[in-house]
């Protein structure tokens, strides 16, 4: 695979490449290393970032009456008193996995399902206003990041609020 094009949200491609540099390089050769005539991209992901020492990665949030979206950028302790004062009695904990996650960098590869992404994306927030990640980067195919890209820009300059840069792919 190759990578066709890059958006960097609130300088989360400067942040890599100034800060994390290895780790920038590392997300490029997994994209360069993929056959894009196997199908099997995202065992082949998981493989390549397996042995560069990525991890998954879990995260805890309150959710109750579809409210994820509401407390997605505050603390467990204040998501939990949120939910109460809105009546929600008994707030749900649940956990969340990320894609991969290293030195503080997430990667989320959602190339199977265009439905998923905004979902990725509110993953992304919860690492990051829970202080696991500082950049997210999320691998598309390019006429979903382009899709992608105009959502994000559509909403403004600060949403989602969290430093992220979308990678457009193609075989």
């Amino acid at each position: 695979m190759k990578i066709v094009e890059t958006y960097s949200h609130m300088n989360g491609g400067e942040y890599l490449s100034v800060r994390k540099p290895i780790i920038y390089t590392e997300i490029r050769d997994a994209i360069a290393c993929i056959d894009s005539k196997s199908g099997k991209f995202r065992d082949t992901f998981r493989k390549f970032f397996d042995e560069k020492g990525w991890k998954v990665s879990c995260c805890f949030c309150y959710g109750g009456g579809g409210n994820l979206q509401k407390v997605a950028g505050l603390s467990l302790s204040e998501q939990r008193r949120f939910l109460e004062r809105t009546g929600i009695c008994n707030p749900i904990k649940s956990s969340m996995k990320i894609g991969l996650v290293k030195d503080r960098v997430a990667v989320e590869t959602p190339l199977r399902k265009s439905l998923g992404i905004q979902n990725t994306l509110l993953k992304q927030l919860l690492f990051y206003s829970s202080d696991i990640i500082d950049v997210g980067v999320e691998i598309l195919p390019m006429k979903t990041m382009e899709r992608e890209v105009y959502n994000i820009l559509r909403h403004g300059r600060n949403s989602p609020p969290v430093p992220l840069l979308v990678i457009g792919i193609v075989p």
